[in-house]
């Protein structure tokens, strides 16, 4: 252990190692190096040198080390300090810092300079031997030391550090490729999306708004994910008026279905747009109707993009674990999840019938994908136009309650007044909108807030 208010004030730079650079050839490891160094650039201001498998990161500062722990590429990165490469300045320095010890250490030597005149293995020798001297009362531990002094010895300079803090991995973003990412900010796009960015991928991602406005919750979730990814464009499409269309003209188990093959065609338009050859979901093989084998199948087969599936073989606490190390699951889990459009889905569906019940549709794609907007911040905070809800004051037997996805045949009389109901409120808020359009008094209510409410109405 290490007093590290005494040793901070000596900290002139960061040292950032490389994750993976040893399985590339040279000229893409110089590629990977260049990328990650824009990269660093582009998230904090800082002068950033190559090194071999290293970056050298200036000036030193704790908020510096917070934003590059999210840059994808870096294996670790070390608060550290400079001496000249000469052995007496080096045993000078290593003396200093042993009173500021406890307990057990180690010295590693890495040699990047092998003009050096003492191998690793001595001078690590030499080195704890001098610590030793000074504090007598420390023990050596090469396995598991509770301080483990790294020497970096280059031609010029010998860094010191031994605060070595555990990076994002992976590859540099934009190393492999740019993807369309199908985004809901539930728990499990995000995810998808961070582990594709680790894998050097650029996301661009689009979400299918099927309500009005644009939740302020979708937003809150790519603003965390835009610290691990700072370039990540987020475009909507709205198809909020679609909604109707499908539960008017689609038969009873296919409605899911559908709506999943209207967003894979869309995607696909959007994608030819937008010059993006790959598309990528955050399906999980078997987690809904629409998640089985069969149903997937057929998704795969209504475009000609590749999809990837990044959580395909994820169970969901895995996902739930990994949403959280991240930052995104306390975010995600306010994020209302999409109503069911129907009773039951049909999670083995057929494909030719698949295929002619969304051709009832009869949607013109292009024209609904150019409705499409990058959302901005400084344009949105929210949207979101709320839940239609009741009059403040009201009688619950003056409504016709109906429940979704239960109800979703009944068809609305001009002369009463309907509360509908679904497990968040998305869908009952989707069709109360499209019924006031005909000049019918509807609202709509979640679960949770419909159920306290007919509960106080019956004491």
């Amino acid at each position: 252990m290490i007093n590290e208010l005494a040793m901070s004030n000596k900290y002139s730079l960061i040292i950032a190692g490389v994750d993976e650079l040893w399985t590339k050839s040279p000229p893409v490891q110089k590629q990977f190096l260049k990328l990650l160094k824009k990269d660093i650039e582009n998230r904090i201001k800082a002068e950033v040198e190559l090194g071999r498998g290293r970056l050298f990161i200036r000036p030193y500062s704790r908020e510096q080390l917070e934003k590059l722990r999210k840059v994808f590429g870096l294996s670790f990165i070390a608060p550290a300090e400079t001496l000249p490469t000469d052995l007496r300045a080096i045993i000078s320095r290593i003396k200093e810092i042993a009173p500021n010890l406890s307990g057990t250490f180690r010295i590693t030597t890495h040699r990047s300079w092998k003009g050096f005149p003492m191998t690793s293995i001595e001078l690590n020798r030499l080195l704890g031997e001098e610590i030793l001297k000074v504090n007598p009362n420390l023990k050596v531990s090469l396995k598991e030391p509770e301080t483990n002094i790294h020497v970096e010895i280059h031609k010029d300079l010998t860094y010191l550090y031994w605060e070595r803090i555990r990076g994002a991995g992976g590859l540099p973003l934009g190393s492999s490729g740019r993807v369309l990412m199908l985004f809901s900010g539930g728990i499990d796009s995000p995810v998808a999306t961070w582990l594709l960015a680790k894998r050097g991928v650029e996301p661009t991602l689009l979400f299918f708004n099927l309500e009005v406005g644009v939740p302020q919750e979708l937003l809150d979730v790519h603003s965390i994910l835009k610290e691990w990814i700072p370039k990540l464009p987020l475009y909507e499409v709205n198809i909020s008026d679609i909604v109707p269309l499908i539960l008017r003209k689609v038969r009873p188990g296919y409605r899911q279905i559908v709506l999943k093959i209207l967003f894979y065609r869309l995607a696909s338009e959007f994608a030819k747009l937008h010059n993006l050859d790959v598309i990528a979901t955050g399906e999980s093989l078997g987690q809904v109707s629409t998640q089985t084998l069969k149903s997937l199948t057929i998704l795969d087969k209504v475009i000609e993009e590749p999809i990837l599936r990044p959580l395909l073989c994820f169970d969901k606490k895995e996902v739930i674990n990994l949403a959280r190390s991240i930052g995104t699951l306390k975010a995600s889990e306010k994020v209302k999840e999409i109503c069911a459009l129907e009773k039951r889905s049909n999670p083995s569906p057929n494909q030719r019938i698949a295929l002619e019940e969304y051709e009832k549709l009869n949607l013109n794609l292009k024209e609904i994908v150019l409705r499409g907007r990058l959302l901005s911040y400084t344009d949105i905070k929210s949207e979101n136009s709320g839940e239609l809800k009741l009059p403040e004051t009201f009688k619950l037997e003056d409504f016709e309650i109906l429940h979704l996805p239960e109800d979703l045949d009944v068809q609305p009389e001009s002369s009463k007044r309907y509360l509908l109901i679904c497990k968040t409120g998305t869908t009952a808020k989707v069709i109360a909108e499209r019924w006031r359009e005909r000049g019918i008094e509807a609202y709509a209510l979640d679960e949770k807030t419909a159920e306290r409410l007919l509960k106080g109405s019956k004491k």
